[in-house]
């Protein structure tokens, strides 16, 4: 390789860190406001953090500059965002509402059960990558970014509802549906049901410019209405994996049929 040619790649290469430090730091800084009682603030930096995370990963596929480094360093910066930080937030959510049908106890399992799957989750996930650049259209289990961002969005429509809409304190949601959902979200999260990988599906897709499009306007709606989109497409993305693992048991594939994981997969498909 050309040494000017090296040096541009590394130089290059320094973008995809920054971006997952600063997704590092929004983990931080929303474990910070959390101990300030700042639950909202919190939950916006989580999500901010996750948007950091889905950058940083297709600049480092852009530049081609994945490695063994970005892949760890990634990984510790998502198990403090996605992991540490949203189960502290729960944690400290529920107990600072006084919301009394929950125990103190319960809570505490609650949020390290949560910890604890998500940092079963990203293992996995590192140890069942393999060496060679593969892009991957699915995941094995919820990433742990979609838990992340589920449990902080239910925080944020939760003050939403009483700010905006008027709706005087709405408790059912600190005593039955964030505590369920947060459960729910740490369990897919270690389960083996496939999802997705939007990103991949996007990026690869034959029909480049109609996707472009739908994202322009999927972005768009998000802008105008942010709390209640990003509300939903959380959901539905969570929704979506179970979904399609009950249609696959319903509705099963012929005998013969291969799921493209990656290009390799995808390339002895289309010669067969």
């Amino acid at each position: 390789m050309n040494p000017k040619r090296r040096r541009l790649v590394i130089k290059v290469a320094i973008l995809p860190t920054l971006f997952t430090l600063g997704n590092l730091l929004c983990g931080f800084g929303a474990i910070i406001a959390v101990s300030g009682q700042q639950f909202v603030i919190s939950a916006w930096l989580i999500i901010i953090g996750i948007g950091l995370d889905a950058i940083d990963g297709w600049m480092a596929r852009l530049v081609k500059s994945a490695s063994q480094f970005g892949m760890e360093l990634d990984s510790l910066a998502d198990i403090i965002s996605f992991g540490v930080a949203p189960a502290f937030l729960t944690y400290q959510m529920i107990n600072q509402q006084q919301a009394h049908l929950i125990s103190y106890k319960f809570t505490l399992l609650l949020a390290g059960f949560y910890v604890t799957c998500a940092a079963l989750r990203l293992a996995r996930y590192n140890s069942e990558k393999t060496d060679e650049p593969a892009v991957s259209y699915y995941f094995k289990g919820l990433p742990s970014p979609t838990a992340a961002g589920l449990v902080s969005m239910l925080i944020i429509m939760h003050y939403e509802l009483i700010s905006t809409y008027g709706i005087s304190n709405p408790r059912i949601i600190l005593w039955l549906i964030l505590p369920l959902l947060t459960m729910i979200s740490a369990a897919l999260m270690i389960s083996r049901i496939r999802y997705t990988h939007l990103m991949h599906k996007i990026a690869h897709a034959r029909q480049s410019f109609i996707r472009f499009i739908e994202t322009v306007v999927v972005i768009l709606i998000v802008i105008f209405k942010p709390e209640e989109m990003l509300a939903l497409a959380f959901i539905l993305y969570t929704l979506s994996g179970p979904i399609g693992y009950l249609r696959s048991l319903i509705i099963p594939k012929p005998k013969g049929t291969v799921y493209p994981v990656n290009e390799a997969d995808e390339r002895n498909r289309r010669t067969t």
